[in-house]
């Protein structure tokens, strides 16, 4: 299995006291790290700046084993979220988004993703306007919107996913009625993730639920949702069986709570 997360990543910096600690991260980032632990072949294409930051970022993930040869290192500042912690639960502070304001996929980089089973981005990437392109050249894609499904640049790029993934806080029947709205836009499956009380999935067909693993204690929750979509992708690619790829994601995000940073 071959899987390519593109677009957004960023350095996740915690403010613990009176210390910055910097951890690599981002969505696409993370998910691609999580998938070469699972066993994948992983890749990431997005841009980092010629700075520390940058060059932190780089050398974290090649130990993971993920591919970095089509990641651009431009002029300019590596994307940092600022992040705080109330409890276990992480508080996303500031984010400055340096060069990836301005990137988008070269013709080289898109050849390059037509080698892939699945590619995988989220909102923050500003891929949306090139999904039309991945989507003419066979490119599966899954796309996480977190909680804006309704914001435009999830609009534009809905209609070109083949899986979609958002986080929710809706009472069930709402969130059916809102999972069968995004469904009819294009994609061929939907995945709600629902924090405590597991997830829901729908294919137009059968509607399926997955709790979630408990932990001992909870650390941190950063990246837990990156973690589920991840493992969810690995086992249906493996099997093509939804039940089966909603409990393994399940299992995968309880690992991620139990340490500080995505991963």
């Amino acid at each position: 299995m071959k899987f390519a997360s593109i677009g957004s990543n960023c350095i996740d910096l915690y403010h613990i006291g009176d210390k910055k600690i910097p951890y690599a991260g981002g969505g696409p980032i993370n998910v691609a790290v999580y998938l070469r632990r699972l066993g994948a072949c992983s890749a990431y294409v997005g841009a980092v700046g010629k700075d520390e930051y940058g060059s932190f970022l780089i050398e974290k993930v090649k130990k993971e084993g993920v591919d970095l040869s089509h990641v651009h290192i431009l002029e300019g500042k590596t994307a940092i979220t600022h992040v705080t912690l109330d409890k276990e639960e992480r508080i996303l502070g500031e984010y400055e988004e340096g060069v990836l304001e301005a990137f988008s996929l070269s013709e080289e980089d898109l050849t390059y993703l037509e080698h892939f089973d699945v590619v995988i981005c989220d909102i923050w990437g500003h891929m949306e306007a090139q999904f039309e392109t991945l989507k003419r050249r066979g490119i599966k894609i899954a796309f996480d919107c977190a909680n804006y499904q309704n914001d435009k640049r999830a609009e534009m790029a809905i209609p070109f996913v083949d899986m979609l993934f958002f986080s929710s806080d809706l009472e069930e029947n709402d969130l059916k009625e809102e999972m069968k709205r995004l469904l009819a836009c294009g994609p061929s499956l939907v995945i709600a993730t629902r924090g405590e009380v597991g997830s829901l999935a729908f294919d137009g067909k059968a509607w399926q639920e997955e709790g979630i693993v408990p932990v001992e204690k909870v650390v941190d929750t950063m990246g837990a949702g990156d973690s589920y979509m991840a493992g969810f992708l690995y086992q249906y690619q493996l099997e093509h069986s939804i039940s089966k790829a909603m409990k393994k994601g399940s299992e995968v995000a309880s690992q991620t709570l139990t340490y500080y940073g995505a991963w």
